[in-house]
């Protein structure tokens, strides 16, 4: 069960910084204007974090680093299955990272508002 875990967040870390990363700004910008169809992949979770789970647990299933993970399936229910839970749980984790850090916003633009009935020099 560990290593499964391991290998979601690890999913998802890559998933994630393909599609927020903004040293890949221009490649996704490039391929959303001249192979459109390619470019959406680039800026789905969904879609992006299941082709990263297909290659992630097809090539670790492929070379024998990793057995079946779900208990009772085989190989190849496992190569199957797992590209669907890695974008599952990607869209999981990244909307509680969003739910988490939605009051950080202004905290880290020190764009921090003053409520109107307070003023900063009144104790």
């Amino acid at each position: 069960m560990e290593i499964l875990l391991f290998l979601l967040f690890s999913g998802w870390c890559v998933t994630s910084g393909i599609i927020n990363g903004t040293i890949l700004d221009p490649l996704r910008n490039w391929t959303l204007v001249r192979m459109p169809t390619f470019g959406k992949l680039l800026t789905c979770i969904r879609c992006l974090g299941f082709w990263v789970g297909f290659v992630l647990f097809g090539f670790l299933t492929c070379t024998g680093t990793l057995g079946p993970i779900i208990p009772g399936t085989s190989t190849l229910m496992n190569y199957i299955l797992l590209p669907f839970i890695q974008s599952g749980s990607g869209v999981i984790i990244e909307s509680a990272v969003i739910f988490l850090m939605r009051d950080r916003k202004n905290i880290i633009n020190n764009d921090i508002t003053i409520p109107e009935n307070k003023s900063p020099n009144k104790n």
